[in-house]
């Protein structure tokens, strides 16, 4: 499986004022350096937890279908298409009636619709293509305030350990901990 993010996050989890909280800085002059560093701490802490937090569009490239597709990252939103080569290697778009999605689940999942199968597929790598929206909501207050706070947390870390940090400290890992997905397709 090969994952692709097609559509990044239109705003972060944490604004620079929430960092700047945390940090008891009221000086506007680090701000950029706090913008970058709040990316940052997102994107540690979605690695850390195996989520997104905002919406984000990602691919998903698989090379055959398998009776049920487990969607990485949480919180699955839509599964916008599902592409496939076909046995003459040509594109097509599977139609949405052919596919349940589900987005109850802690992992979402796709599996084919009840009298329905997997079509065949033209045997090379990537001939699957899944894109699919995740991620908590597109607002700040969809994602959980305590992923929030261990994510202000990484950011002000990297504020005040620019040179010198290397991983994500222990209080934002206890923070974000009972959010981590550890068992992906279970």
């Amino acid at each position: 499986m090969k994952l692709k993010q097609v559509a990044a996050p239109t705003i972060e989890p944490v604004m620079v004022d929430e960092v700047k909280t945390q940090l008891r800085v009221d000086s506007i002059d680090e701000d950029a350096y706090l913008d970058i560093s709040i990316v940052t701490a997102r994107e540690w802490a979605e690695n850390y937890t195996c989520r997104k937090f905002i919406t984000q569009t990602w691919n998903m490239h698989l090379d055959r279908f398998s009776d049920e597709i487990f969607i990485p990252f949480g919180e699955l939103q839509a599964v916008n298409s599902i592409k496939y080569y076909d046995e003459n290697n040509s594109q097509q778009t599977l139609s949405s009636a052919n596919y349940e999605v589900d987005t109850f689940s802690t992992l979402g999942r796709v599996r084919p619709a009840q009298g329905y199968s997997w079509p065949a597929t033209y045997s090379k790598y990537n001939s699957i293509t899944i894109e699919f929206d995740c991620g908590y909501g597109d607002s700040r207050n969809d994602v959980p305030q305590t992923i929030r706070h261990g994510i202000a947390y990484i950011a002000a870390q990297l504020f005040e350990h620019r040179e010198s940090m290397s991983g994500i400290p222990d209080a934002a890992k206890n923070a974000l901990f009972p959010y981590t997905l550890f068992n992906f397709g279970e």
